[in-house]
């Protein structure tokens, strides 16, 4: 069983396996061996071989892949965050190039940045928030 890490430049927890792809992500969820993943958005110079981590989650959801414990996004990228814990939370996968809605977003548990998600659904942010 494998806790997979999903990250182009930060190490991962002790007994973590890390992996810098999205395709090599995928390919390990495919085996079925993952027990618990952990997601960043931004993959720099490895975004060649596969794209972002929010592809990944769109394919866990697809794909009805959700690991046994838990799967968590530990991206710096606060839009990109709260984009991959909206579908990991509706476990609706959005697909952008057919023009279907993002999904509206039942909060994760810690709750993504209700700016950053009301920015991706379109509506004005408040500047008392």
């Amino acid at each position: 069983m494998v806790k997979m890490w999903l990250d182009d430049f930060r190490l991962p927890p002790v007994g973590w396996t890390h992996v810098r792809s999205v395709n090599r992500a995928i390919a390990l969820l495919d085996s079925g061996e993952v027990t618990e993943a952990s997601l960043d958005h931004d993959m720099g110079r490895w975004y060649w071989d596969g794209g972002s981590g929010y592809r990944v989650a769109n394919y866990i959801v697809e794909n009805d892949l959700l690991p046994s414990s838990a799967v968590s996004c530990h991206s710096l990228n606060r839009d990109g965050k709260a984009r991959i814990e909206l579908i990991l939370a509706t476990r609706t996968p959005y697909y952008p190039e057919v023009g279907l809605p993002r999904p509206a977003g039942i909060p994760l548990n810690p709750s993504p940045d209700p700016r950053a998600v009301r920015r991706l659904q379109g509506s004005p942010t408040t500047s008392s928030e």
